[in-house]
């Protein structure tokens, strides 16, 4: 036997799977037949495999062939890492199929309590195994976790991001701004409301949103005056809702978002327009750029567009 090249060992499972399957069948004509492989094939792929390792693995005869001992011991820690090879390309296979694993992802606060609620609930259904977590944050919050690593992607408006350099962007829908009071609010008896109207009162809404208002004529600032009745920011829908519910704060929000409290009477939209158009915003998908994201991401993103094309 020549001694064993440098890069010989474990590196072909594929040889050592056929030397296992030959120890058990003791005969080459049926190894090749469960390997499903031509018998030639089989007696170079063993001869290749001892050669590699520098030792005879068989004893052949005309009646059966058998391991040596040194070929017993070499099967006997073989068999181990043969195990765990099969374990991984079922773990790869549960991975390539969203079954292991989780995503941890972030979402506006615009579309948690639609698009992302669905899309995550449609996920969980179709495989219970995952971990999926969401940060529910602006979009300046939650590109400093990107870029932090903490986070595979979000989505989000873009346009508050001082920088987008290392991103990946992709759009994903666009979507209609609604205002809303309490019912009884002084505002709700108007059949027609202007920006200025809003500023009369509390604004309850997401923060780095302030862009949204310029759009309409309307300037946010940090010191309540006459022209500015002040604002209440939070990226939690939830908690905007209550505030808004309780008190004369106008809620800002994305129209869907809200359409349980409309339908059940503890919201009241406005019927506000600029410039007669709708004001809308912008959302996309949000990853670094050169970088691979996880099977289970790639389907949860699928999930995603299909849910924001239903809305």
């Amino acid at each position: 036997m020549t001694a064993p090249h440098a890069s010989s060992g474990f590196e072909d499972l594929r040889k050592l799977r056929h030397a296992a399957v030959l120890a058990r069948e003791a005969n080459f004509t049926r190894a090749s037949v469960a390997l499903g492989i031509t018998q030639s094939a089989l007696t170079r792929s063993i001869q290749s495999l001892e050669q590699e390792f520098g030792l005879r693995l068989f004893d052949r005869t005309h009646a059966r062939v058998s391991p040596t001992p040194a070929g017993v011991m070499v099967l006997e820690r073989a068999q181990s890492l043969l195990s765990q090879a099969a374990s991984l390309v079922e773990e790869v296979a549960f991975i390539r199929d969203a079954r292991l694993g989780g995503v941890e992802f972030g979402a506006s606060p615009y579309l948690c309590a639609t698009v992302v609620a669905n899309a995550v609930a449609e996920m969980g259904r179709a495989h219970p195994g995952l971990h999926i977590g969401v940060v529910t944050a602006n979009s300046v919050v939650l590109h400093k976790q990107l870029i932090a690593e903490e986070l595979e992607f979000y989505v989000g408006d873009v346009r508050p991001l001082r920088s987008r350099a290392a991103l990946a962007i992709q759009p994903l829908m666009t979507l209609a701004v609604q205002f809303a009071v309490r019912p009884g609010h002084p505002l709700v008896p108007r059949a027609e409301i202007t920006p200025a109207d809003l500023m009369a009162f509390p604004l309850a809404l997401p923060r780095f949103v302030a862009e949204k208002l310029e759009s309409l004529g309307v300037r946010v600032s940090d010191t309540p005056s006459p022209a500015n009745a002040g604002w209440f920011a939070c990226d939690d829908m939830a908690t905007l809702a209550s505030v808004t519910r309780n008190s004369n704060a106008v809620l800002m929000t994305d129209a869907r978002s809200i359409t349980r409290e409309v339908q059940e009477g503890a919201l009241v939209t406005l019927p506000l327009r600029a410039a007669g158009r709708q004001v809308t915003t912008r959302m996309s998908i949000v990853k670094l750029a050169g970088r691979s994201l996880s099977p289970t991401a790639e389907r949860l993103i699928r999930i995603l567009r299909r849910h924001a094309r239903m809305v």
